[in-house]
């Protein structure tokens, strides 16, 4: 009996499935919402191709394959439909370990170098830098009891990673910690990181003042939003997200390298 499966997934005609930080997002939070009832333990996506690994019995990894696809076509607005996914048992421990790291390590395998923080990989959840797919974390220590946070930062290529106090980019680091496009709205999901930016902005002495101008909104949003508190972990995951971009370059446009 396969320990789980690998499902492959492209579009008929191959062309790019995520071309923007916005589409990574939508692609982490989709993969994340379908994936939680299907055994979800790992996903990535270089460009034109998305891995995902779900530990479960073979007819349900097709439906969670076909899951997939209609959301991403969906929520992406694909102009074109999937081409049949490829589902591959994994065999054993030493193949599960082996097609976890491929599955994370796709930007490098391929030469990807527009996504350095790895959004459309499932490393921001296992690092505690975004709650979107936290679920993954139980399912993988499970799994992979030898898996060390060391492996798992060396896909970033940094040793540590560590809060950061550059708030500068509060806004964006506190969208990437649910896959938010941006902090804009107020959905559920965008007041909760509104929350945790404020708590992560207030915990390094930062000023109402200086938090409302980062965030682009009012003093007094500031104070109800600090009032209304957030979770400890996602207060963290917005200090991660500023402390990887102290040590990781956002990604670049030209071809000047």
């Amino acid at each position: 009996m396969p320990l789980g499966f690998h499902v492959m997934q492209r579009l008929e005609d191959d062309r790019v499935l995520v071309r923007s930080t916005r589409d990574r997002r939508l692609y982490a939070d989709t993969v994340a919402r379908v994936g939680r009832d299907h055994g979800l333990f790992v996903f990535g996506l270089p460009d034109n191709h998305a891995h995902a690994g779900v530990e479960c019995e073979r007819e349900e990894a097709g439906r969670f394959a076909q899951r997939l696809g209609s959301s991403l076509k969906q929520r992406l607005q694909l102009p074109v439909p999937f081409a049949p996914a490829k589902i591959l048992p994994i065999r054993d421990q030493g193949h599960l370990k082996n097609a976890f790291g491929y599955m994370l390590g796709q930007a490098a395998h391929h030469g990807v170098d527009a996504d350095p923080w790895l959004e459309a990989t499932c490393l921001p959840d296992l690092l505690g830098l975004r709650l979107t797919a936290s679920f993954v974390l139980l399912r993988v220590r499970a799994i992979m009891p030898r898996l060390k946070r060391s492996d798992l930062l060396a896909k970033l290529r940094v040793e540590k990673l560590e809060p950061g106090t550059f708030l500068d980019d509060l806004a964006d680091a506190a969208a990437a910690t649910l896959a938010l496009p941006e902090l804009a709205g107020r959905r559920t999901e965008v007041v909760a990181a509104r929350r945790a930016a404020v708590a992560y902005a207030r915990s390094t002495g930062a000023t109402t003042a200086r938090i409302a101008a980062l965030l682009s909104t009012a003093e007094r949003a500031v104070l109800d939003l600090a009032h209304a508190g957030a979770e400890a972990r996602h207060a963290r995951a917005v200090g991660l997200q500023l402390g990887l971009r102290a040590q990781v370059p956002a990604p670049v446009v030209p071809f000047d390298r």
